[in-house]
């Protein structure tokens, strides 16, 4: 069960080099956050010249946190 979650969340983030805007505008400033189907996580990256991971957090994880408002 756990290396079939590994392996959706791997093949979601995979995704987002041909759709890097595909998530949503994220809570931090300057991220977007994508939401893993059928799993709890959350996927929070930033877009620039390349796409860069910043955390894989369960969703009722506080982000961002308390006293930060950017990545």
């Amino acid at each position: 069960m756990a290396l079939a979650m590994r392996d959706g969340i791997e093949h979601q983030v995979e995704q987002l080099r041909i759709f890097p805007y595909s998530g949503r505008e994220g809570r931090a400033k300057g991220s977007r956050e994508m939401v893993v189907s059928r799993t709890p996580f959350i996927v929070v990256y930033t877009v620039e010249d390349t796409i860069t991971l910043v955390r894989v957090l369960h969703g009722a994880q506080q982000w961002p946190p308390h006293g930060e408002d950017s990545v």
